[in-house]
């Protein structure tokens, strides 16, 4: 892997990582690391679901899907594109609940194709040369396989 290509995954699993504690707890969720590794409107959408979540207490539980990342081309020294394809444990899957009663919230009905999708994820670099989520696009037209 190119060492540009490295800083890049390194910043998408961080921001991976930490989306993910923040999931867990979003009442009490400190959203600092958005800014620091998302631009536009992924940070947008960040922000929002996050605070949507905790303003209806909902939150996460269950094994960490593994966000299978991996380098699907390297624009430029400042731009590259990631895919990643969350494989969720069958056993301990990601589930969203409501908080208050643990129940789980209910699923909208099976998609066909079933996921997970494949996420396309734009990167680049800022002025100060941080790697940061660009954009991020799903294809949902079939199921992609860690």
């Amino acid at each position: 892997m190119t060492p540009p290509a490295q800083g890049a995954v390194d910043a998408y699993v961080a921001d991976f990582n930490l989306g993910t504690a923040a999931s867990r707890d979003p009442a009490h969720a400190d959203l600092s690391w958005v800014a620091r590794y998302e631009i536009g409107d992924v940070k947008k959408q960040t922000e929002q679901s996050l605070a949507y979540m905790k303003t209806h207490g909902l939150a996460y539980r269950g094994a960490t899907p593994d966000p299978n990342v991996k380098v699907d081309s390297v624009l430029s020294s400042t731009a590259i594109v990631l895919t990643s394809c969350l494989i969720v444990s069958k056993t301990d899957p990601w589930t969203q609940y409501v908080v208050a009663t643990g129940k789980p919230v209910a699923s909208p009905s099976p998609r066909n194709p079933p996921p997970p999708y494949l996420l396309r994820i734009y990167m680049k670099t800022s002025s100060a040369g941080a790697w940061q989520i660009e954009n991020v696009l799903q294809d949902t037209s079939k199921t992609c396989k860690g």
